[in-house]
């Protein structure tokens, strides 16, 4: 019973690896600042976030095992260089160690997860980008054989010059407007800039 008390509470299994509460909740306050104005969001909305956040978590730890089953590691270079920048990030020393206190990490929890996410890359790279290399010939193929999904309709765009007259303006005011707007219409047919009658 005490051990049970002091299990960690979970929200997922994954092939039988538990994705803890704790870090659910970890991801999520990463992910809810940057996605909600003003620190607001509906309990709605909260909800529609909190799901795509688990949704994400999963589909890593499939990834992660994956790249297990297939013996894929991380470079541990690039994984010291990450640890490393995230100290620098937040300020080095003692304010680092204050930030994975905060989010209640360790240094060593960082770099296992540091590492787990450049196994996943590797897992990527590996296993979808190599199947996606298009050759040249492949893209001249495709683009001759369907051109017509390639060309750009003809565009116009449209612009107006207002010549103001005030409501109450006297017939003079009015005729004079009109005999503006057709010297403009005049020169705009006869290739004046546009953009300079505007001004005049």
């Amino acid at each position: 019973p005490a051990a049970a008390a002091d299990a960690p509470a979970l929200v997922a299994r994954v092939n039988g690896h538990a994705i803890t509460r704790e870090a659910f909740e970890r991801r999520a306050g990463e992910v809810l600042p940057k996605t909600t104005w003003h620190g607001s969001v509906s309990p709605e909305r909260r909800s529609k976030i909190e799901t795509e956040v688990l949704d994400t978590m999963i589909v890593e730890e499939l990834q992660w095992q994956a790249a297990r089953r297939r013996g894929i590691a991380d470079d541990p270079a690039d994984v010291r260089t990450a640890v490393g920048d995230a100290e620098r990030k937040a300020g080095g020393g003692a304010a680092f160690a204050a930030s994975l206190k905060r989010a209640g990490l360790t240094v060593a929890d960082l770099t296992a997860e540091f590492a787990r996410k450049a196994a996943i890359r590797a897992l990527v790279d590996t296993e979808v980008h190599k199947h996606c290399a298009v050759d040249e010939k492949s893209v001249e193929k495709r683009y001759a054989g369907n051109k017509a999904d390639y060309t750009m309709p003809g565009q116009f765009r449209v612009g107006h010059i207002l010549i103001k007259v005030p409501p109450s303006g006297s017939a003079d005011e009015w005729s004079a407007a009109k005999v503006k707007a057709a010297e403009v219409a005049t020169a705009a047919a006869g290739g004046a800039v546009f953009s300079e009658l505007a001004k005049k």
